[in-house]
């Protein structure tokens, strides 16, 4: 056998050098549309998740702006209770599904525990019916209200921790947010004027 017919058996050195070269190159824009890929998608969820989020806290805004108050009678607290950790309500414009132009008591809280705030929706001056709840943030690391009015057994207007049993609203509302989306924390704040019905 002579050096002419062994060369032409096989691959030559210099062409697998090119074919692997070629296919490294290829490899490496496969690679790179695959991490671009990636990172559009992550954006997307990220997007997605924070308008969601956006919305959510809208609700939130729009809910609270809508609160009504009613004196205490006989053993119905008044509609508006305010504490640190959550707000209970009644307002006219219910959410989603549910009948329009009807008061609903509708609670904001944040379950112990967890990172969820809950919203729950009943008729009031019922009684003990079971509200409806549903999550409407989540990743919630931080979750507190304040009110900033003037109570009846006080003489000036400041900040209050809770605003329970008053025969009117509170003139503020503000409400802290702390999200923890992948270890990247983000704060929110929320001031809110409830509208005198």
């Amino acid at each position: 056998m002579n050096a002419r017919s062994q060369s032409r058996a096989g691959f030559a050195m210099m062409e697998m050098l090119i074919a692997m070269a070629l296919l490294g190159v290829i490899a490496s824009f496969i690679a790179g549309s695959l991490a671009f890929g990636n990172r559009v998608w992550e954006r997307t969820n990220r997007i997605s998740d924070n308008g969601r989020r956006l919305s959510e806290i809208g609700f939130l805004r729009d809910s609270l702006s809508q609160a009504l108050v009613f004196p205490k009678t006989g053993n119905n607290e008044t509609t508006f209770q305010g504490q640190a950790n959550s707000i209970s309500i009644v307002m006219l414009r219910p959410a989603e599904g549910l009948a329009a132009e009807q008061p609903w008591h509708i609670s904001f809280s944040r379950i112990a525990g967890t990172d969820h705030l809950t919203v729950g929706f009943s008729p009031p001056f019922t009684g003990r019916v079971q509200p409806q709840e549903r999550v409407i943030l989540d990743h919630l690391k931080g979750f507190s209200v304040r009110y900033y009015g003037r109570l009846l057994d006080q003489d000036r207007i400041r900040w209050q921790e809770s605003w329970e049993d008053q025969p009117h609203l509170p003139d503020l509302i503000e409400i802290s947010l702390r999200f923890e989306d992948d270890g990247h924390q983000t704060d929110r704040m929320l001031l809110v004027h409830p509208k005198v019905h």
